[in-house]
């Protein structure tokens, strides 16, 4: 009795599938632990730079600290497009304006700090404000602003991540359960037995269904009206079986290409061999010396 085996093809497919989702989840997994917060960090850093900047000219850099950084920030979300407005109706170079710019870096700082998961008193408690400022001078001095990120950023990398190895370790299951299934095909009853245990033979068949034949799918429908939907594509020989059994079964039709190409083979004569007696058919010896075929 012979046993079904895993496509190769299907298989070589599959593995190039989940490495691709493996792929991505390690990719996603990288910038949401390591890419996307460093660059968040750094990006923070520039903000509390354009903060403190903003507040010395202001003249209040030594009240530069922010103890509650999650209520100050909830308050300068809420007043952020009143202080927008009063921005653009002050003067220039007004001490007004000036501490309403600060506000609004202040704001911009907080928020970069909360989209990395650091809106937190330990990191917004700054114990020597003008100090602060002149170190951040110094660094951003020969460095370019880095690019911000969005609220989105980081969330849709864990997207990924969860895209990525929920794919993949879901393609490992498919691939480990049609190893595990198997189809068993007894040649000298023309048997098969299902992965259920159920078996047929092609006496039990009333059609081969293959309306789905393109996509690797038929339907085998039996005497008393069970019907079984088969894999083709993952599983060989299964496809091999079926159209045998389907030609042992009582209803089968041939189609009409191989009813005129068996019409052909049996009024064909036999062609005599090259240098044969037509009538006879048979081969002249003479003709076919390997000496004469030499000198040809």
């Amino acid at each position: 009795m012979r046993e079904t085996t895993i496509s190769r093809n299907w298989l070589a497919k599959m593995t190039l599938f989940i490495a691709a989702f493996i792929g991505l989840g390690i990719w996603g997994l990288v910038d949401a632990l390591y890419v996307y917060p460093a660059r968040g960090e750094r990006f923070a850093e520039f903000a509390e730079y354009q903060y403190l900047s903003a507040q010395a000219e202001a003249g209040q850099v030594l009240r530069a600290s922010v103890e509650s950084p999650r209520e100050e920030y909830d308050r300068l979300r809420s007043e952020a497009d009143r202080l927008a407005e009063e921005r653009g109706s002050l003067a220039p170079d007004s001490v007004a304006r000036r501490r309403v710019e600060a506000e609004l870096d202040k704001l911009a700082w907080l928020r970069s700090l909360d989209l990395i998961g650091r809106l937190d008193p330990a990191y917004t408690t700054i114990e020597a404000p003008a100090e602060r400022l002149e170190t951040l001078e110094a660094e951003w001095a020969t460095r370019e602003q880095p690019k911000g990120l969005s609220a989105l950023d980081i969330p849709t990398q864990w997207l990924f991540v969860v895209i990525g190895f929920g794919g993949g370790l879901w393609m490992l299951f498919v691939v480990a359960r049609v190893l595990k299934t198997k189809y068993r095909y007894d040649e000298a009853e023309h048997r098969l037995t299902l992965p259920s245990g159920e078996s047929f033979t092609p006496n039990q068949i009333q059609e081969v269904d293959k309306k789905k034949w393109d996509k690797f799918f038929v339907t085998v429908r039996l005497e008393g009206g069970a019907a079984h939907k088969l894999d083709l594509l993952r599983y060989q020989p299964l496809e091999q079986w079926i159209l045998e059994m389907e030609k042992l079964s009582p209803n089968y039709e041939p189609p009409e290409e191989d009813e005129a190409q068996a019409a052909i083979e049996s009024t064909s004569p036999v062609q005599p061999a090259i240098g044969g007696n037509p009538v006879t058919g048979e081969t002249d010896a003479a003709a076919e010396s390997p000496s004469d075929e030499r000198t040809r």
